[in-house]
């Protein structure tokens, strides 16, 4: 089990349990544009003024499913789910997600 960035198959995910080959992601609203709260057109990144939210989808949809034809698994949890949820049944969905 590897916690923190790890580099797997050129690209960086938050966690990696390479005896499983599973890839775990948290995604930031504004790093990653969430869908609940931009448009396509809406410029969420403060530090990419020229990425669009259609930019940014295009990007993680390129690197999704790169990874899901390398890894076992990709479970993608919101910062919007996290922050609704809360932790303990993020965490329980994620449990459950690693064992399907």
């Amino acid at each position: 089990f590897y916690n923190g960035i790890s580099g797997v198959f050129e690209y960086y995910l938050d966690f990696y349990i390479s005896d499983m080959n599973i890839g775990i992601e948290f995604n930031s609203d504004i790093w990653h544009a969430n869908t609940r709260k931009y448009k396509s057109n809406d410029i969420p990144f403060p530090f990419r003024k020229k990425w669009s939210a259609k930019d940014i989808w295009e990007k993680d949809r390129i690197k999704n499913e790169f990874l899901r034809t390398k890894l076992n698994k990709l479970i993608i949890i919101w910062e919007y789910d996290l922050n609704r949820d809360g932790i303990d049944k993020t965490v329980d969905k994620i449990i459950k997600e690693i064992y399907e």
